[in-house]
């Protein structure tokens, strides 16, 4: 939910990767889980600006995008590579473990600020 604590203190790793790795071949999408899409805009407006691909999944844990990509909790991070495959999920996308995370598979050090 976007007035959740965890989520929003997860914001600011999100946005620190997506600062480094900002021109490599690496795109976040963040799936809101909320019933009101006003609820979501006013939050970004206050909290974070989060410069990257949203979507909305108003029918929290039981809807279509939650069920798809199983998303157990909030926040809930997954790392898959361009053709698909689940590369990492959980506690190694999380706060600080985030961007040594994403190194391991974004070699490209021309890419990194």
């Amino acid at each position: 939910m976007p007035n959740d604590d965890s989520s929003k203190k997860e914001v600011r790793f999100i946005t620190d990767a997506s600062e480094i790795f900002y021109e490599a071949p690496f795109e976040i999408l963040s799936i809101a889980l909320s019933p009101s899409i006003q609820e979501i805009i006013e939050s970004r407006k206050i909290s974070w600006q989060m410069p990257w691909l949203h979507a909305q999944e108003p029918g929290l844990f039981n809807g279509m995008l939650s069920k798809k990509f199983e998303i157990s909790k909030a926040p809930f991070n997954i790392l898959i590579s361009p053709d698909g495959t689940i590369l990492e999920l959980g506690e190694s996308l999380s706060g600080r473990r985030l961007v040594p995370t994403l190194k391991k598979y974004i070699k490209i050090d021309s890419y990194m600020k």
